[in-house]
Parts: C-alpha cells; sequence; structure tokens
C-alpha cells in the first residue's frame, strides 16, 4: 500500500479523495508499526525496539548532537552499533571476547585485557596489546598469576606505558623462574 503525498487536491471533492486518505492513514500505519507500539495503546509513542540499516560512512552528528548508527566495525567487519559525538565514531558493541581481548564502552573509554609471562632471568618485558588505542593510554595494572620458586617481592609488578599499542612489565629482580601475569589496561 503506497502513501500518496499529493491527496487531497483543492478541486478534489471529499467523496472522491475519502479512500486515498483512508489508504495514506492505512501506510502511515503500516510504516509506523514497524519498532513501535501500536497507535491509540497504553504504551503508544514508544518503541518495541530500534532497527539500524548498515552505513556506508559514518552518521553526521552536529556540534550539539549524539548520533547512534549501524555500520561494519573497522576490526570485526560486521555490522556493529556506533555512538557519534560529535568528531569521535565510537563502536560501543564491537569487542574481542577472548584471553587477550578489547572491548568499548559508550563514552568512548576502551578496556583490554590479557597474560604474559615475564621469562626467568628477565626483569622486564614489552607485551602487546591486542589492539592500538586511537587516543591513549589512562591506566594500565597487572596481577600475578604464577607464585615463585622463591621471595613473594619478586612477583611484584610495575607497568609502565610503552606506546599506544605496548606497555612494559618491570618486576623487583630477574629471579630465575618465570612469571606469568594478568593485565588490564584502559584508554581511549
Amino acid at each position: 500500500m503506497a502513501y500518496n503525498a499529493n491527496i487531497p487536491q483543492p478541486a478534489d471533492k471529499l467523496s472522491t479523495s475519502q479512500p486515498q486518505i483512508l489508504q495514506n492513514f492505512q501506510a502511515l500505519d503500516t510504516y509506523t508499526a514497524i519498532d513501535h507500539e501500536v497507535l491509540n495503546s497504553a504504551k503508544q509513542g514508544k518503541h518495541r525496539r530500534a532497527t539500524f540499516t548498515t552505513q556506508a560512512a559514518p552518521a553526521a552528528a552536529g556540534a550539539a548532537e549524539v548520533g547512534i548508527y549501524s555500520a561494519n566495525g573497522p576490526v570485526s567487519a560486521v555490522p556493529e552499533l556506533f555512538i557519534n559525538k560529535t568528531a569521535s565514531q565510537v563502536p560501543f558493541t564491537e569487542s574481542l571476547k577472548n584471553t587477550q581481548g578489547w572491548t568499548w564502552l559508550p563514552s568512548g573509554i576502551m578496556f583490554q585485557w590479557g597474560a604474559a609471562t615475564m621469562v626467568g632471568g628477565a626483569s622486564s618485558v614489552v607485551v602487546a596489546l591486542p589492539r592500538a588505542f586511537p587516543g591513549g593510554i589512562l591506566s594500565v595494572v597487572a596481577t600475578p598469576n604464577t607464585l615463585p620458586a622463591g621471595s613473594y617481592t619478586d612477583n611484584i609488578l610495575a607497568i609502565v606505558q610503552t606506546d599506544v599499542s605496548h606497555v612494559t612489565a618491570y618486576r623487583k629482580t630477574n629471579f630465575g623462574t618465570a612469571c606469568t601475569f594478568n593485565y588490564l589496561a584502559i584508554g581511549y
């Protein structure tokens, strides 16, 4: 059923245009019934869900606007939900749920996590993050997950940002036992 935007015409009689007007109301009802609650119901004006078509390019948002749209994720290459906050597009449904992974918050904050091992005899190791932070790293923490054969102080770790895609983990001494640890990096 097609919507006719040219109804009624100035010279139309109601008896002539009434069926076309009714057809337009039916077309509008069909149109709004997709994703919306039924008109004249207790929930009218509300959405049952929101369906987004995948955009080829980021949806533009004005200076005082926020846009939500669907586009293929830059890493996942499948449709993801994005928030466009003026100058930045945040793929807040895109993530890598793995032992070495990452995810976004709608605010644009990104979490990355993983595990690494500092070999015996070493006092530092450079860790490649699962993905480079687009803007920068805010914080990185590490938690040892192995018990050392010697002193517990050997497993006290310090983490220093190397660049947006690497961090360096240090331990107190270059004890002969390997040290395995988990890390959590927060950035944007």
